[in-house]
């Protein structure tokens, strides 16, 4: 197994709230046969916040250095995520600001244009083909906050995208399919319980598959309340309670009714969603991270009785019926009652031999979980082999399948380190 670790860019950081590794659900690396492509969205640029950045889109060769391709003239908020098409073709969605802003110039909130980037790498001007999505309402309006994501089935080249949108002054998502001739066939709206964003997505034999997690003001009066007076702020978005969409067949029978694969909601607790993968007997597996209670502060006065743990998790889920739920690894507070500040992340990969891999990694554990920190590569059964990456563990994207990506001999993720962003292959 080698394992290269190397800069890609400097990046410059912005205060519109968005990192470069933002659109979760989504990813921001691709690779289409020998090359490794990744998108940027650069700051430094003089406009003012929220969006204040050009996406830059870069391109490694076997042996050579990252280099940058092309950069968009216009300015937007948000990452831009990726999905391979074919062997020669990438597909990228955008979000850029309506009005074109001046250095010194912008706005806190931008009306936005939903777009598709359709980039040829075989061609010597990179210049991408730009289209726009088919929503199911015209009345349907955009911002900066669009927490898009998108997925392709790469055997029917079909493409299925989500997107925020605001109606009567409401957030909300929908959708829109489009089929391997480019037409969009199919559009709507996402039904939750309350909002939901950074959606997981895949697409497999006409089955669709969604992913999200809750994302919402503080619900709870009481514990509104006393998180303004602790924390000063009038606002908190709350993540803790998980959403899975599915449809076995979406031409046919359009989305299901959403359903909840886990929740932290009796004790404020946390739940984030962070990868899906479907298998070719059209089982659906899940990762995500937990903890039992996200503040010190809310325990010490609203359950003093619970204990503080994190934790990642495992499930499987065919025909919207939970098949298996397990707990890969936990961490428990120790007898100094403080929180558990052990974080996770985690995404799937189909190995060689068809089975589903997961890649993994563990920082700011209390020595009570199975694993320490560091990275891991687990097997279908579970067994763990530890990885020497150098990286520090901490958020990362990876080329994945559900977003096209169809080699199995490589891992290849993108990550920020300080004011570098970075890139690691795997090489299996």
């Amino acid at each position: 197994m080698n394992i290269t670790y190397e800069d890609v860019c400097r990046y410059t950081h912005s205060i519109n709230g968005a990192s470069p590794l933002w659109c979760m659900g989504s990813s921001v690396i691709a690779r289409v046969g020998d090359d490794i492509l990744c998108t940027v969205p650069q700051g430094g640029f003089g406009v003012l916040p929220m969006s204040d950045r050009h996406i830059e889109l870069y391109r490694k060769r076997p042996g050579q250095p990252f280099e940058l391709l092309w950069r968009e003239d216009r300015f937007t908020r948000e990452p831009a995520p990726v999905v391979v098409y074919d062997d020669k073709t990438i597909v990228m969605t955008a979000n850029p600001a309506i009005k074109r802003f001046k250095e010194g110039e912008g706005e806190k909130t931008s009306p936005s244009e939903p777009l598709i980037y359709t980039f040829d790498i075989t061609k010597e001007k990179f210049e991408p083909e730009i289209t726009k999505p088919l929503w199911d309402d015209p009345g349907y309006l955009f911002y900066e906050h669009s927490y898009r994501n998108h997925c392709i089935d790469r055997s029917t080249g079909e493409l299925l995208l989500t997107w925020q949108y605001v109606k009567d002054n409401e957030g909300a998502h929908c959708y829109s399919l489009r089929n391997k001739n480019g037409e969009w066939i199919r559009s709507g709206k996402l039904e939750y319980p309350k909002r939901a964003c950074y959606q997981n997505l895949a697409l497999k034999n006409n089955s669709a598959h969604i992913f999200g997690v809750s994302d919402v003001i503080e619900p709870v009066l009481e514990w509104k309340e006393y998180k303004q007076e602790i924390t000063g702020k009038k606002w908190d978005y709350d993540f803790r309670n998980l959403y899975y969409i599915y449809s076995n067949d979406i031409y046919r029978d359009g989305l299901s009714d959403a359903m909840i694969i886990d929740s932290r909601e009796e004790t404020c607790g946390y739940m984030f969603n962070l990868d899906i993968c479907v298998d070719d007997s059209g089982q659906c597996h899940m990762l995500y991270k937990s903890k039992s209670i996200w503040h010190e502060f809310i325990r010490d006065k609203f359950f003093p009785d619970v204990d503080f743990d994190a934790a990642l998790h495992y499930c499987k889920i065919k025909d919207g019926k939970i098949i298996e739920q397990k707990i890969i690894d936990k961490e428990t507070e120790l007898t100094d009652r403080k929180n558990v500040d052990t974080n996770y992340e985690a995404a799937f990969h189909e190995g060689k031999d068809g089975r589903i891999q997961i890649l993994m990694n563990k920082n700011n554990s209390n020595g009570t979980g199975k694993y320490t920190d560091g990275w891991y590569l687990l097997d279908s059964d579970m067994n763990a082999k530890r990885l020497d990456i150098g990286a520090e563990p901490g958020a990362f994207h990876s080329a994945k399948s559900r977003l096209g990506n169809m080699d199995k001999d490589h891992i290849d993720i993108l990550m920020r380190e300080k004011d570098m962003i970075k890139y690691i292959g795997i090489e299996l």
